[in-house]
This record gives C-alpha cells, structure tokens and sequence, in this order.
C-alpha cells in the first residue's frame, strides 16, 4: 500500500504545471467548439471572477444553462442544479489543473456525440468549472 501512494505521489509531481497563457487558450477553444455545435439550451462560456494578487484573470468556464449573470453566488440561480469544480488551488497542483480541462474535454466529446442524458442534464444545470483557482 505504501509503494502504491508513492507510486502514486510521484506520478502526480511529474505532471508539469500547463502555463497559465495555455489554460486560458484551451479554454476559449472549448467555447468555440461548443458554440459550433449548436445545441439548443446549452451554452459556454469563460467568465472573469477577477484578478489574483499579481493581476491575472482568475478564468472560470460555465457550462450547461448559463445564460444568466456573472460567477457569484448572490446570483446563482436557485432554480437550477449548479456543480463547482475547483483545481490549481495551492502551488505545484498541475494535476487538479490538467483533470478539470479534461474533464470539461469529457463533456464536449459527449455533446459532439449527441448524448441525450447529457443533454437533458445540462438543461436545467451549470457547471463551473476553474481550472486554477491561483493562477499565480
């Protein structure tokens, strides 16, 4: 059990962190290629929560039903299923980072295949996605 967490731990140090140019790339192309897709009732879309103490955009991606106002929770709607998923929030987690752009990865690839039960789920749902909460 041991060698297995170590094993483990050394895998996840290996990881290199994504420069954070990248993050933001990779999630305007996310937007892009949902907006191709067309799909009545779901959107995409990158939100700026702000700026980090040395002045980078701190970037979240909603998606699903995400039409209505900016990343607070004042304004989220009670209506809705809303899921939050976090990463990069200490240094030297590139593996949280890398895990929530799959992720996000995930769902478009089920959407470009036209899963229903995705489709029905996003909906009525937003999921926000920040794939580095500390971007410094």
């Amino acid at each position: 059990l041991r060698l297995t967490v170590l094993l483990l731990f050394a895998c996840c140090c290996a990881i290199s962190y994504p420069p954070y140019q990248n993050i933001i790339s990779e999630m305007d192309r996310y937007v892009i290629q949902c907006r191709q897709e067309g799909l009545s009732g779901i959107t995409a879309r990158r939100v700026a929560m702000g700026n980090s103490t040395e002045g980078r955009e701190m970037a979240a991606f909603c998606f699903g039903n995400c039409d209505r106002g900016q990343f607070a929770v004042a304004v989220l709607p009670m209506d809705n299923t809303v899921y939050l998923l976090m990463g990069g929030i200490h240094g030297r987690e590139g593996l949280s980072v890398v895990t929530c752009l799959q992720f996000v990865s995930r769902l478009i690839d089920l959407l470009q295949k036209r899963s229903t039960w995705l489709l029905d789920i996003l909906s009525d749902t937003m999921v926000w996605v920040i794939p580095s909460l500390n971007p410094d």
